[in-house]
């Protein structure tokens, strides 16, 4: 009767540290997401910085393949995909956690807003030069979107890292 139970407080054991190295595994996968995330949208910001002030379309063809017609319209729409792509990625990750739903949804919002204000010197510096676009950037409000997409995903690391604990 002794052996029987040792075999079964074992077997929970075992049952139990799998469960608790999956949750483990998951955690960590979410956290490489998010920083990710974080990691893309630099790269798409620095391209765009380049693309700003050499007007050279290199830097921005990572993301902006093929262009024809009107650049500029067509470079709103292009921006749009890799950042959507993103956050589908961190939506399907986090699908049952709704605290961190709600942590995404933020950060989505302010990955657009980032978006819609690349667009937006995008757009000035075809149109209206370099001097426009530069005029736009010295207003800090790109700079003040990607400090809150840092300190977003930095919160949504934290917390996951937490959870570990």
């Amino acid at each position: 009767v002794l052996i029987a139970l040792q075999i079964v407080l074992f077997s929970q054991q075992k049952d139990r540290a799998a469960l608790s190295r999956q949750r483990v595994e998951s955690s960590y996968a979410q956290i490489r997401e998010i920083e990710n995330v974080y990691s893309k949208i630099s790269d798409i910001e620095s391209s765009q910085l380049n693309f700003l002030l050499t007007g050279d379309q290199r830097f921005l063809d990572m993301f902006l393949r093929d262009l024809d017609g009107d650049k500029s319209s067509r470079m709103l729409a292009d921006l749009k995909r890799p950042l959507q792509g993103l956050v589908a990625d961190l939506e399907n990750v986090y699908a049952d956690d709704t605290q961190r739903q709600r942590e995404i949804t933020n950060l989505q919002t302010l990955l657009q807003h980032k978006r819609d204000f690349m667009s937006r010197t995008l757009t000035l510096r075809h149109r209206a030069g370099l001097d426009a676009a530069v005029s736009l950037m010295r207003l800090g409000q790109g700079e003040n979107l990607m400090d809150q997409i840092r300190r977003q995903t930095a919160g949504i690391i934290q917390n996951q890292q937490e959870e570990l604990k």
